[in-house]
């Protein structure tokens, strides 16, 4: 008698099991597809990094050269300015107090990066990437250069532009 309500038991498993099965399958209602993703509003600001360029200076205290790396930033749709949030270069990043107050007026340009005076206004946050030995040129075929700025339009949208450095 145990095995007969056992048999019993199953067949009504089996049974339920395959009811909820061929109901799923004859569902008239389908899923609904997930929503589209919001669309990403670009930002007005259009930033454009010019001249890019890598060279060095000879160190005092060692046979080293130091890394430098120099760049304009122009704002060219003349619609927002673009403050600076973070610049990446190959192997380091410039954020937080080291961007606090760079900025790009519309149809303006940034030279801090570019200039003797801008460079030394920067500090600890200049674009010194620290002492290489050898040729730049050499340096600069088994490490290239990217540089890559991110910034807000004066409305808070985000955009990025990318640029690689050459040797000088």
């Amino acid at each position: 008698m145990t095995m007969q309500v056992i048999r019993v038991a199953i067949r009504g498993v089996l049974l339920l099991l395959m009811g909820v099965a061929a109901a799923c399958g004859d569902s008239p209602m389908t899923p609904a597809p997930p929503p589209p993703p919001p669309l990403a509003i670009p930002s007005r600001a259009s930033v454009v990094i010019e001249d890019p360029y890598v060279t060095t200076h000879p160190v005092s205290f060692s046979d080293g050269l130091e890394l430098e790396v120099r760049f304009l930033l122009r704002e060219t749709s003349h619609n927002s300015g673009a403050t600076i949030q973070s610049i990446f270069f190959t192997g380091d990043t410039r954020d937080g107090a080291c961007t606090k107050g760079l900025y790009v007026p519309a149809g303006g340009v940034l030279d801090t990066f570019y200039t003797d005076e801008g460079i030394a206004s920067l500090g600890y946050c200049s674009s010194d990437l620290g002492t290489i030995t050898g040729p730049l040129s050499e340096f600069l075929s088994k490490y290239p250069m990217g540089i890559t700025v991110v910034f807000v339009d004066d409305e808070g949208r985000r955009g990025t532009v990318s640029a690689s450095a050459l040797a000088r």
